[in-house]
């Protein structure tokens, strides 16, 4: 953990890197949920803001892996980083991949409004994401999409 003073921003390290890079694939999900459970236990973090903050990071770490990349693309990748506002309570992950240009954030937040079994998969997941967030960024920046999704993480007496 790196302590900016001047910004009153905590960057999280991982290994003595300042993020994270991991293979597009499911099974690397793990590592990444590892990390942020440490992380979210060292902000002492409720327990329901924690698993909600894991569910919409696994949400878009997957549709990274099951989207982002053509076959052809190498290598297949995710950069993570995380960092945490302490003027705001507001713990940070960014998302950054060199795969197809993509902004989740034109997808609409709104609930799928088919009935259940006539649904086809997808759309729940955004869904999720938006509304367990409460900060949602988008870039695209020198070849890749950086996706940063953030929530307020109030002290453990306010819940």
């Amino acid at each position: 953990m790196k302590d900016d003073k001047a910004t009153d921003v905590l960057r999280f390290s991982y290994g003595g890197k300042d993020s994270l890079t991991l293979p597009a694939s499911t099974e690397a999900f793990a590592q990444l949920k590892a990390w942020l459970a440490d992380v979210l236990e060292q902000l002492h973090a409720v327990p329901r803001d924690g698993k909600q903050f894991i569910i919409a990071a696994d949400e878009i770490f997957s549709n990274i892996v099951n989207y982002a990349y053509t076959p052809e693309d190498d290598p297949k990748t995710i950069e993570v980083s995380m960092f945490f506002d302490r003027s705001k309570l507001l713990l940070s992950m960014a998302f950054a991949d060199r795969g197809l240009a993509f902004n989740p954030l034109e997808k609409s937040g709104d609930l799928p409004r088919a009935r259940i079994q006539d649904r086809i998969p997808g759309g729940i997941g955004l869904f999720l994401v938006h509304q367990f967030m409460d900060e949602l960024h988008y870039c695209r920046e020198g070849g890749r999409n950086v996706l940063t999704i953030s929530k307020i993480l109030p002290p453990e007496s306010a819940e």
